[in-house]
């Protein structure tokens, strides 16, 4: 497998680099163009969406699992009452986390777009 830098580094080590050597170049030289990831079967070519999608669904996920395996303590030990906090637990936990992966996703797809599968338009 392929890694890139991601977009940010790399424009700013070319503008660090062509201002060093500014006063006796007229212009620096262009940023090599990088391959980007695609995937026929995604429904967006939009990194940013995709990422917050994927993100959003990994950390519902993993604020789902984390959550069940608190809950069931508590269901086995307070059965009717521990049951229903444990439901309402996994479900903020699920939104929470789903936020955080959301907004890691939507990051990662701006800052380093080749990352994230998609289709160009």
């Amino acid at each position: 497998m392929k890694f890139h830098k991601p977009l940010v580094i790399a424009l700013l080590l070319a503008s660090l680099t062509a201002g060093a050597g500014a006063a006796g170049v007229a212009a620096a030289a262009p940023l090599p163009l990088e391959p980007v990831a695609t995937d026929p079967n995604a429904q967006n070519h939009d990194p940013v969406a995709n990422g917050a999608a994927a993100g959003l669904g990994a950390g519902a996920a993993l604020g789902a699992g984390s959550s069940a395996l608190s809950a069931v303590p508590l269901a086995i030990l307070v059965p009717g009452l521990g049951s229903a906090a444990g439901a309402v637990n996994i479900g903020l936990a699920s939104l929470i986390y789903g936020g955080i992966g959301a907004g890691l996703g939507a990051a990662v797809g701006a800052l380093a777009p080749h990352v994230v599968p998609q289709v160009l338009p």
